[in-house]
């Protein structure tokens, strides 16, 4: 039992805890409502569900997504590329200029991709189904990439015997967690848009 008072005469009136709907106080004959028809699980269950459809139909969301699958796909390309191309201006100044092209070359070709995923990022934030598509495979196949470049890799050698020049003591490449969860970050986002109906509606 809930004891509450009524809102006319203020006198004690005793309820149900289950109880919802209109009551008559049995003191002054004053009608008030009391409780509510949903349950708490339902209004939370109908909250979260509104909240997260409202969110992903929002175009907020896509413009947010498509900015960072930019900024992210750009950076790997501009600072992936940079490497190679000072490498191959090092090795030209040293008169090894066919060496050097070829870094270059390398560079240029790595911050293109960076380019084309600054592009591509932009035609999500447009609405572009087919760029939503892209970037999602693209954010997987990135994810496979990262684990299978860890997982073929060798062993570093940290210590050489002197007499036998044999290698004494290796050290083993760590797991690339900060590539594979940039790719799961990238992933999660365009597949909650792309899987999602109230996501997938702001695109065309």
């Amino acid at each position: 039992m809930v004891v509450i008072e009524c809102p006319h005469c203020e006198e004690h009136i005793e309820l149900e805890d289950d109880a919802s709907g209109t009551f008559e106080c049995p003191h002054c004959d004053g009608e008030f409502e009391w409780g509510d028809d949903e349950t708490d699980s339902e209004m939370f269950q109908n909250y979260n569900h509104i909240d997260h459809d409202h969110f992903l139909a929002n175009p907020i969301a896509k413009i947010a997504v498509g900015s960072t699958f930019a900024s992210i796909l750009g950076l790997i390309g501009i600072f992936s590329g940079l490497g190679p191309i000072l490498i191959g201006v090092f090795f030209s100044e040293l008169g090894a200029g066919g060496l050097g092209g070829i870094f270059i070359v390398i560079g240029l070709f790595l911050m293109l991709i960076g380019a084309a995923g600054i592009a591509l990022g932009i035609l999500i934030a447009k609405g572009k189904l087919w760029a939503l598509v892209t970037g999602f495979v693209i954010s997987i196949i990135g994810i496979i990439l990262q684990i299978i470049s860890w997982a073929v890799s060798e062993d570093e050698c940290v210590d050489v015997d002197v007499m036998t020049l044999g290698c004494t003591e290796t050290l083993s490449p760590p797991f690339p967690f900060l590539g594979v969860f940039i790719f799961l970050l990238l992933a999660g986002s365009t597949g909650a848009l792309l899987f999602h109906p109230s996501g997938r509606s702001e695109f065309r």
